[in-house]
């Protein structure tokens, strides 16, 4: 698979778990990655362990939430880079309260993360690869986004389904710019900051429940990710890969 040599590549929630993985997977494939979150000291540990491998990455400030911040945050990486060729909307947020127990902050909390954040993000990168004639644009949704949610955040749930679905319309408008657009929608992913409040108990559970008896990393998103990003997903656009060790199917 072709390496993304040259390539400036952006990635919101970059600071762990799947964000980190990612960042770590493209830098490793020759991209300048961009990992933007709110806190400057987190940022700053992923930087300096990914850059440990002698792989190039570095970070920018934003909360892709407020739209003048990420907008800010944008211009600083194109006034730097020149470029912007790919971008992973990863940055999330789930209450983890069910509908009964979940509050309107919360519920609004994910919305404005999940989705307005994927829009934000979108919008600001997307007239920097016009220019450039092509451009890659990969979100995060989640299986809770295929099939709802039975006892965790409907916010969350809901506001991964409008990313599904934000993602064939970006697709289906942005392809006469050569912009692809498409989705990767995990469940049952480790080392987390969900996943890292299952108890033993729980992760077991869920093993049971997946065909595949295991659970995800990371590194499997970031596999997918880099699949999307690369030439070999070259006629693939407005797609959401369901990665969850064939739990979707039930």
């Amino acid at each position: 698979m072709k390496n993304l040599k040259g390539l400036i590549t952006v990635v919101t929630g970059g600071g762990s778990g799947i964000g980190k993985s990612i960042a770590t997977q493209f830098s490793k494939n020759a991209s300048h990655v961009v990992i933007i979150g709110r806190t400057e000291s987190k940022l700053k540990k992923t930087c300096e362990e990914i850059t440990e491998h002698t792989r190039s990455v570095s970070y920018e400030l934003g909360d892709v939430s407020n739209g003048e911040s990420i907008k800010r945050t944008f211009s600083k990486i194109y006034k730097k880079y020149k470029q912007i060729d790919i971008l992973i909307n990863n940055a999330g947020f789930s209450s983890g309260k069910n509908f009964e127990t979940e509050n309107l902050d919360e519920w609004e909390k994910e919305i404005a993360i999940n989705l307005t954040g994927t829009f934000n993000c979108s919008k600001q990168a997307y007239p920097y690869m016009k220019k450039t004639g092509k451009g890659i644009i990969i979100n995060i949704a989640s299986e809770r986004g295929r099939n709802g949610s039975p006892d965790s955040s409907v916010g969350y749930a809901a506001s991964k389904a409008a990313v599904i679905n934000l993602t064939k319309s970006l697709a289906l408008q942005l392809a006469k710019y050569n912009i692809r657009v498409n989705c990767i929608a995990p469940a049952a992913i480790d080392n987390t900051e969900i996943s890292n409040n299952w108890s033993e108990e729980l992760k077991q559970k869920i093993k049971n429940n997946i065909p595949l008896k295991r659970l995800g990393l990371p590194e499997d998103i970031a596999n997918v990710a880099y699949f999307l990003a690369s030439d070999n997903s070259a006629f693939i656009t407005g797609c959401t890969i369901d990665t969850n060790g064939g739990l979707s199917m039930f």
